[in-house]
């Protein structure tokens, strides 16, 4: 039998190996090698470097497989978003799209960093192709770890203070805390919570701090607090019926923008708040004290105060008539007013005294010096309105031989329990006075109606059908010596 060999031409044989064909074997297939991830797939927050990701070239088995020659590893993503680094703290700039797996080595390790959230998956291919199979892997990249809060609001001192953090973004567990600064006095940080009672005023800038476990946000949140916020206004002064009436109330602290009202009681009839301003006003009906509670609020807390006012009596002039003088003698007259304030201002307002005579407080004197009668018009106020009326005083000339009525004191204050008071009638010029009285309440009766010459009448004023309150009642005197007024107040209370 005869041997028979086949030559294989060099260039062949260099052929065979470059592809691959098992020689040994005599099977036409060929080894092919595999890019493969070696670390795990990651979860990411957008923005944020990745760990080290590492690729390793395998051959059968998932043996590494040492390369023979420096290989350029290309790297792609399926975001458009995504870069890659050989540093963890590299700038991700997008330059980098490659690593090498040198020569002797069957691994390469490189960073990923994506702007985007989503699932993007990586893969990994030899350059040139050489028939590996590519290595592919799908990371997880959740939204940026952000603090949404963008502002804390005002509290005030000595208010209760709750506000929530927000966030969003990253792994959607988040541990908070304040990394630098510090929060007011009275404030903590529970959770994502800040609260407490602030007791200080002032501005803080605490630095607030977010985790989600793979990265950190932070912010700068201002706090201010403002002072404590108070009713500054103590009291509003009294009002009389029928005059109008403004006062302004006032507050201090807090926000600065302040909205009032009333919490208990009542104002006077007639009376309002202007919720926006704090005015109380309007024009009082009718006398009496009222009590309520005044609370402002400024948006963040409230404050409040009782207080009360008194809406007196009407301001009235009770003097109705003015005695007769004679002409060079002394002239001397109190004028009387009730309701009001009680603190009485009196002038001339129309007409003139009579010569010689003046007005000082609430006193007409002097020493007449011209005889007739003189018409006048007196008024009064009490600092919040005023009232007039007309009178007239006779001075009678010298030589005169007529009669002259003085009826003295010319006010009986009765109080809460007094019953009787007497005054006293006397003829101050000659020949022989005649007089009678009579009053404008029924509740007032006299000890005498009438007579002549000098007399001490008595009063008595009958509460027993009045209700509580203030009345005032005028004793007019006639006389053919002139004409008089006694001027009567008395109080009830049941």
């Amino acid at each position: 039998m005869k041997r028979v060999f086949f030559r294989i031409p060099h260039v062949a044989l260099l052929l065979a190996l470059l592809v691959g064909v098992n020689l040994v074997s005599g099977c036409g297939g060929s080894s092919v090698l595999t890019i493969a991830f070696t670390t795990s797939s990651q979860v990411l927050d957008a923005n944020l470097s990745s760990r080290v990701m590492t690729i390793q070239v395998q051959g059968g088995k998932g043996k590494p497989s040492n390369l023979k020659a420096d290989t350029t590893i290309n790297l792609t993503s399926s975001s458009s978003a995504g870069r890659f680094d050989t540093s963890q703290s590299g700038l991700f700039s997008g330059d980098i799209t490659s690593v090498t797996i040198p020569k002797g080595s069957a691994s390469a390790s490189f960073y990923y960093r994506d702007a985007t959230a989503g699932s993007p998956t990586i893969t990994a291919t030899e350059l040139p192709s050489q028939g590996w199979h590519q290595g592919s892997q799908q990371q997880k990249v959740n939204p940026a770890l952000t603090i949404s809060t963008a502002s804390l609001p005002d509290g005030d001192a000595g208010t209760n203070y709750s506000q929530t953090l927000g966030s969003g973004g990253g792994t959607g567990t988040y541990t908070w805390s304040v990394s630098s600064g510090t929060l007011p006095t009275g404030l903590t940080l529970a959770g994502n919570t800040v609260s407490g009672m602030p007791t200080t005023a002032g501005l803080s800038n605490p630095t607030f701090s977010v985790t989600d476990g793979i990265d950190t946000a932070t912010r700068v949140l201002s706090i201010k607090i403002n002072p404590t916020l108070v009713v500054s206004s103590s009291s509003i002064p009294s009002g009389d019926p029928g005059i109008s009436y403004s006062q302004t109330l006032a507050a201090s602290g807090g926000s600065g923008s302040y909205t009032w009202s009333i919490t208990g009681g009542t104002l006077p009839a007639g009376l309002s708040l202007d919720r926006a301003t704090g005015v109380v006003s309007g024009t009082p009906s009718a006398p009496g004290t009222s009590s309520f509670t005044v609370n402002v609020n400024d948006g963040i807390g409230t404050a409040s105060k009782p207080m009360s006012t008194t809406i007196n009596a009407q301001l009235t002039i009770v003097t109705a008539l003015l005695p007769n003088g004679t002409q060079s003698n002394s002239y001397s007259q109190t004028l009387a007013a009730a309701g009001g304030s009680g603190i009485y201002t009196w002038s001339i307002t129309g007409g003139a005294l009579p010569t010689g005579l003046s007005l000082t407080g609430n006193t007409i004197s002097g020493t007449a010096t011209a005889n007739g009668e003189f018409s006048f018009t007196i008024q009064v106020t009490d600092g919040i309105g005023s009232v007039a009326r007309g009178v007239s005083i006779t001075i009678i000339g010298l030589g005169q031989i007529t009669p002259i009525l003085s009826a003295s004191p010319n006010t009986l204050s009765f109080g809460t329990s007094t019953s009787q008071k007497s005054f006293n009638i006397t003829n101050a010029g000659g020949g022989a006075l005649n007089w009678n009285l009579s009053s404008d309440q029924p509740w007032v009766s006299f000890s005498s109606n009438s007579g002549s010459g000098n007399a001490t009448i008595t009063v008595t004023v009958n509460r027993s059908n009045l209700e509580s309150g203030t009345y005032t009642a005028n004793i007019r005197v006639n006389s053919n010596g002139g004409n008089q007024t006694i001027a009567v107040s008395v109080q009830v209370q049941k």
